[in-house]
């Protein structure tokens, strides 16, 4: 019986809508009745029902993807086998856009080199367990948007991948994207796959990784649009283009290098295992991280220095107010005038009170008369005294007895 909306797994996984449905089987969004958690119910269409072979084939891939642990690898939950629908594969659901609708438009190196460094993730968890996926295309991965805008892309489909034994022969696994001798997708298929599908190892998905960021950064296949028969023919006898990133930084040259050892048409010199090309990856992305935060250090000094100032002449600076003179300095105080004892009587006799006594200033209150000295000045000073002094005796003196006669 095929699946349809509203029919219910097993009793607990309840079938919502087709996502998505290849040659041999179909892709159900479905929820898991009890928790609610949405997943995604992978099916065998009804034709397919009845080919053993088929249904053993999608055994070993339930399986096989049950010993698959990657944050970059979808998850199986339980492989069941229903009364009405037969087998059927429950698988995380990764919510995102499909790589293949975010080629419509170019990606930047940076953004290819995040998408590229999680699907070879994946593919190391991938050949890690023997399993080369054969199939890598843009429709199988998933970019899911996480918490805080970040990407996580995410292998989602399985349908051709093969097992690689230890002894390296190679079980195919389930064929349920194609039907058809040659199974894979032209535009990402290795050479060696194109002449033989079961001479496949990791190297070959390395390959289609690298077509696969060439398709997303240049706009274009490898080779250009050409039919299939010119396709074939040039994957076979050329050589890879390099990569017209259109930028000559270190960053874009080193993805460039990285892409062209991918794309190598001889298996022995492209990348041997899938670390490699993570190491180189990874190293990529670090450096990208250091170009941002040089790119963000220098923006954020242009932005604390102010701007320079317009080519004009110096200004002149403006006038300085003129200092008053300092005021003339006040006089000094004389010192104390020293009192002058009035000169003893220079004639004998009655002498009347003398006159006030005179007080000499300083200098300044008596200053020289030109020509003379200091001294000079006392000494006529001191004469004019006594004479006064002797003029006033004779004058006061004139009424007195006359001098008596001599004997």
């Amino acid at each position: 019986m095929q699946v349809s909306p509203g029919a219910v797994i097993v009793g607990r996984y309840l079938v919502e809508r087709k996502i998505g449905a290849g040659a041999m089987g179909e892709v159900w969004l479905g929820e898991h009745i009890g928790v609610g958690y949405p997943v995604a119910i992978k099916t065998i269409l009804a034709e397919g029902l009845d080919n053993p072979e088929v249904v053993e084939r999608f055994k070993r891939e339930a399986l096989l993807l049950g010993r698959i642990r990657s944050d970059n690898v979808a998850r199986i939950f339980e492989f069941v086998k229903d009364p009405e629908y037969g087998h059927v594969l429950i698988l995380d659901f990764v919510e995102g856009e499909v790589f293949s609708s975010a080629l419509t438009r170019k990606l930047s190196v940076e953004d290819a080199v995040d998408i590229g460094a999680d699907i070879v993730s994946g593919l190391v968890d991938l050949h890690g367990v023997n399993v080369v996926h054969r199939d890598l295309k843009p429709s199988n991965i998933i970019l899911e948007k996480r918490r805080g805008g970040k990407l996580r892309a995410v292998i989602v489909d399985f349908g051709i991948s093969r097992v690689m034994k230890k002894e390296g022969e190679l079980e195919e696994m389930s064929n349920l994207t194609r039907a058809g001798a040659l199974l894979g997708t032209l535009e990402y298929m290795a050479p060696e796959q194109m002449l033989d599908p079961r001479n496949v190892t990791g190297g070959s998905d390395l390959y289609a990784m690298g077509a696969m960021l060439f398709r997303a950064v240049a706009g274009k296949h490898v080779f250009g649009n050409l039919n299939e028969i010119e396709l074939t023919r040039a994957k076979l006898l050329q050589d890879s283009p390099p990569l017209p990133t259109g930028r000559s930084d270190a960053v874009a040259k080193r993805f460039e290098e990285i892409i062209a050892k991918a794309l190598k048409k001889k298996p022995a010199e492209r990348y041997q295992k899938a670390e490699e090309m993570l190491s180189d990856l990874v190293a990529l992305k670090d450096q990208i991280r250091l170009v941002a935060a040089g790119a963000k250090a220098g923006a954020g000094a242009q932005r604390a220095t102010p701007p320079p100032l317009p080519n004009r002449a110096t200004p002149t600076p403006p006038p300085v107010a003129a200092v008053p003179p300092a005021p003339p300095p006040l006089p000094v105080a004389a010192p104390p005038a020293i009192p002058i004892a009035p000169p003893a009587p220079m004639i004998a006799g009655p002498a009347s009170a003398p006159p006030s006594s005179l007080r000499l200033g300083s200098d300044s209150m008596f200053p020289p008369a030109p020509g003379y000295s200091k001294k000079a000045l006392v000494v006529a000073v001191i004469v004019a005294l006594v004479l006064g002094l002797l003029l006033g005796g004779l004058i006061l003196g004139g009424g007195g007895a006359p001098p008596a006669a001599g004997p």
